[in-house]
């Protein structure tokens, strides 16, 4: 905040309250029927109104110098946003001459895209292997959220772990077996 901003808005705030008082010594004297004393009061007040006028120009003229700086400080930093730019740009287009050069291809064509370094391969080890060997395979596909036991479909069970119905009661040993078909 601009000093001449500070200074106005306190002097016109301090001046406006001091300008009560002479309004309340007018309307006393009014009561009373004091003329003399009511004129006095004007005077003060009159004073009073004139120094908040002067203070509230001031502050004016504050707040529009506050503006000007912040409208001088906005450009600035555009200006300095701008340039920053324009030097990561070159830098970048000197890092990817540097590529070009050092790939032996030219700047102007189209360089691999990253990922583009051909098909991706999964390779599964030996105990995954082993792992997935182990595992009955269903009769029909599942997820469509059905109870596959309640259709009489078998369930997915490793092959020798015991298969629970749905009493809690286990049943036979998938062992040997492709798939046990439980019924609830």
């Amino acid at each position: 905040m601009h000093i001449k901003t500070m200074e106005g808005l306190t002097g016109a705030n301090t001046n406006h309250n001091l300008l009560k008082v002479p309004v309340r010594v007018f309307k006393d004297a009014r009561r009373r029927g004091d003329l003399g004393t009511m004129e006095r009061a004007m005077e003060y007040a009159e004073d009073f109104a004139g120094k908040t006028k002067e203070y509230q120009t001031k502050a004016e003229e504050g707040m529009e110098e506050d503006a000007k700086e912040a409208a001088e400080k906005v450009k600035e930093d555009q200006e300095k946003l701008i340039e920053k730019c324009r030097e990561d740009r070159i830098e970048q287009e000197e890092r990817t001459q540097e590529i070009a050069e050092k790939t032996g291809g030219d700047p102007g064509k189209e360089q691999p895209k990253w990922g583009d370094a051909g098909p991706d391969i999964l390779e599964i080890s030996e105990e995954g292997q082993r792992l997935a060997d182990n595992w009955a395979l269903p009769a029909k596909p599942m997820g469509s959220g059905e109870n596959p036991a309640a259709k009489g479909l078998p369930l997915i069970a490793p092959k020798g772990m015991p298969v629970f119905g749905g009493e809690g009661n286990s049943g036979a040993s998938a062992a040997g077996k492709g798939a046990i078909s439980v019924k609830v």
